[in-house]
């Protein structure tokens, strides 16, 4: 079995920069597929820093500068239809020599699958190997990274009889050394994204006003006075938070809350505070449904009373739980799911 993994437009490969989930996948799936034997062949920034059998840097550093966020203190990744033409028009060309008959090409951002399908003729098998949140653009192949995500996508777009090849994966985005367990809990609850409304940051902004003893975390790029003046004096906003301070606040917070008010694809926060035995207290659709043990770790609310009762009910949920539960989701344990799937279609 031969695999091409073609990264992401905006930032390389690796699994250092905690804002890109897309980022941190393409690493370790191209990663973890090398150290599990397999040859596997990587397309992308040349400032990747995956292991693989054979690299090909098809952008650089000019180009990323001139395209994309290259610091994240304030700015979270951006898009550029232009870049991605750029990306994967070389990622196409880099590819065409390379590919044989029956190799698998997972595309980790749906916006290459127009250009990279064209190696379909090849005889070449192309996997939305990611979110796979544009079904339509036509890859033979899709990975979701929940049931509820699979579902909202087939509504949308329809749903035809070849689809039974497509599968459910969690987001291969974190190994199980990125996160620190502690039981012991310090006085604040967490709330980690990107600073705007869909997000529900006034929401969590609205739940600090029924717990004034009790600190009210905000990480994340955006300004926060630009939302709203009216901010309780109980609300700390640190700003972005690499990884190491990633690590410290998931393992030290009472419970993450992401009241997300769009279809969150997985919620991949759930699981890096799960890991961290941090519960979290979400919204009640899209990945939470599945990532997320009602009253084990964490708790699914639809209304501002609701949240403000789970908060009130935290001392009920073990961290044992919460890192049992996220185990299973770590990259290290992801991967075997990846190369089952792949195995598959394979054959």
């Amino acid at each position: 079995m031969r695999i091409h993994v073609v990264g992401v437009a905006r930032n390389p490969s690796t699994p250092n920069i905690a804002v890109d989930p897309y980022a941190r996948a393409s690493y370790w799936l191209t990663t973890l597929l090398h150290r599990k034997g397999i040859e596997v062949h990587y397309y992308g920034h040349e400032a990747s820093t995956v292991e693989c059998t054979q690299k090909f840097d098809i952008v650089n550093n000019k180009y990323h500068q001139k395209y994309f966020v290259t610091e994240f203190e304030n700015n979270h990744f951006n898009s550029s239809h232009e870049a991605q033409d750029i990306f994967s028009q070389k990622a196409y060309e880099a590819l065409l020599p390379n590919v044989k008959e029956n190799d698998i090409i997972a595309c980790m951002w749906s916006d290459q699958i127009p250009q990279i399908k064209k190696l379909q003729k090849q005889g070449a098998k192309v996997v939305d190997a990611h979110i796979g949140h544009l079904f339509h653009y036509g890859a033979d192949y899709n990975v979701f990274v929940s049931v509820a995500n699979q579902h909202f996508i087939y509504g949308k777009y329809g749903l035809d009889q070849s689809r039974w090849h497509d599968t459910v994966i969690p987001p291969i985005c974190d190994s199980i050394n990125e996160f620190e367990y502690t039981e012991e809990k310090e006085n604040y609850v967490l709330f980690m994204a990107r600073l705007f409304e869909q997000k529900g940051i006034n929401i969590f902004l609205e739940l600090a006003k029924h717990f004034p003893d009790k600190e009210f975390v905000v990480a994340g790029q955006g300004n926060l006075h630009e939302i709203t003046s009216d901010i309780p004096s109980n609300v700390k906003y640190i700003g972005y938070a690499h990884l190491e301070k990633r690590k410290k606040l998931l393992a030290k917070a009472q419970a993450v809350i992401s009241p997300t008010l769009y279809i969150e694809p997985f919620g991949l926060t759930t699981i890096e505070a799960s890991l961290s035995g941090t519960p979290v207290i979400a919204t009640t659709w899209g990945g939470y449904t599945g990532n997320i043990i009602e009253g084990v770790t964490g708790f699914k609310c639809s209304s501002t009373q609701e949240f403000i009762n789970a908060i009130n009910k935290l001392d009920q949920i073990n961290p044992k739980n919460c890192r049992k539960f996220g185990e299973q989701f770590t990259a290290e344990s992801l991967i075997d799911n990846y190369i089952k799937y792949f195995n598959k279609i394979n054959q």
